[in-house]
């Protein structure tokens, strides 16, 4: 067995986290006290569920990746300067070399894929947002990103291809409902995940230096539909807690 490293860097994209709260945080944000609110502790005390969902990490900053098997770095195609992400509707396949060629001046199985089919659906899919009708607000931060860096180790097989691997997106900009809300508010469209190997996913280690950063805070209506809350927002320049 054989440690592969896919080492991806980004930062071209904002970084994103989403948080979920309960149906009475409205009523606990109007309750504090503002002579010792702190914005940040009572989003933190009062979260239900986070999600990281940019990464700085977003296909449509193109993202590069240097892949390392046992440390050492792999060896690039002939001509090549850097590891190509092949993102087009249907994985190449077998017997396609030469129009797989024509069509992407790559040179087939020396390549990873990224394909629109094995995306993750966030709209469905409980890591992201699948099971939020239990919740009531939600805080969105968007960070200015200065760098953003992630690994995806796995051990593989000493005979690995590169077509093992396929690279897991988030579709954000594909959903719906709450996840419409949030591709209009941050522009993220295909966000790294993972990669997966051989059926299993593995999610991407990150890391990321920020600067500016900016609110927003949702809330659920009676029949289910998220939009900007601006009584809440109000509450928290009220508190003096918003930066």
């Amino acid at each position: 067995m054989k440690k592969l490293e896919f080492k991806f860097t980004g930062g071209d994209t904002p970084v994103v986290f989403v948080s979920f709260y309960n149906k009475d945080f409205k009523e606990k944000l109007e309750a504090t006290d503002a002579d010792n609110f702190d914005q940040l502790d009572f989003l933190t005390e009062n979260e239900a569920k986070s999600v990281w969902l940019g990464r700085g990490m977003c296909n449509e900053g193109n993202p590069t990746v240097a892949i390392f098997e046992d440390g050492n770095p792999v060896k690039l195609p002939e001509n090549a300067d850097e590891v190509f992400i092949y993102d087009g509707e249907i994985p190449p396949e077998e017997g396609e070399e030469e129009d797989f060629f024509e069509m992407s001046d790559q040179k087939y199985g020396t390549v990873l894929t990224g394909t629109a089919n094995a995306m993750v659906n966030p709209h469905k899919d409980d890591r992201y947002f699948g099971d939020i009708d239990k919740y009531h607000f939600a805080s969105v931060e968007k960070v200015e990103t200065h760098n953003a860096s992630g690994t995806v180790t796995i051990e593989v097989e000493d005979d690995w291809k590169w077509t093992d691997f396929n690279v897991i997106y988030v579709d954000v900009d594909s959903g719906e409902g709450f996840t419409q809300e949030i591709y209009a508010l941050t522009d993220l469209e295909q966000e790294l995940f993972g990669i997966d190997y051989k059926g299993k996913i593995y999610e991407v280690d990150s890391d990321y230096e920020g600067g500016f950063n900016e609110w927003t805070y949702y809330e659920k209506d009676k029949d289910g539909d998220w939009s900007v809350s601006f009584k809440v927002t109000d509450l928290m320049e009220e508190k003096g807690g918003d930066w």
